[in-house]
């Protein structure tokens, strides 16, 4: 059997394990390290840098794809407004055919999907695109008519 400094060693030897189990349990965020990024309607900044980068030069591509990746923000802040948020598409896709005439590519895909796949890079992020487009199954989408690109297209969708 255990005699009583056996025993001393048992419960200080859980106790130390307890403690650090604790510790970890405490200090470690259960959130994802990207949710904070996640709040807010301005694009994330990681995004807008991608756009910056590949787009910057082309004053009209940049606003378009910015535009698009304000709409993507919203998917991502403001999974409640689906029908709303199809609406600012609309205009954000019809922003994208002026500034994107032909067919243009990027990494063999069209600039907007590839803008997409940069939006929606997580699990997450991805499966609160797919809820979206779950909620507007079924709905028909009217395309926007852009009169003025310096009125629908230049000013951004957020405040």
């Amino acid at each position: 059997m255990l005699d009583n400094s056996k025993f001393k060693w048992v419960i200080a030897t859980i106790a130390l394990i307890a403690a650090i189990a604790l510790f970890f349990f405490f200090t470690r965020s259960p959130k994802n390290k990207n949710d904070a990024v996640d709040e807010g309607s301005n694009p994330r900044p990681e995004v807008l840098e991608w756009i910056k980068k590949n787009y910057g030069k082309d004053h009209k591509k940049k606003v378009a794809l910015t535009r698009l990746a304000e709409v993507n923000q919203y998917i991502l802040t403001q999974p409640n407004e689906a029908m709303k948020l199809a609406d600012l598409e609309s205009v954000a896709m019809e922003c994208y055919g002026i500034a994107f005439p032909t067919n243009e590519k990027f990494d063999d895909l069209p600039v907007y999907e590839a803008l997409d796949a940069e939006s929606f890079n997580t699990y997450t992020r991805a499966r609160k695109r797919i809820a979206y487009h779950g909620k507007l199954s079924g709905h028909v989408f009217q395309m926007s008519i852009i009169n003025s690109w310096e009125k629908q297209c230049e000013v951004p969708f957020s405040p």
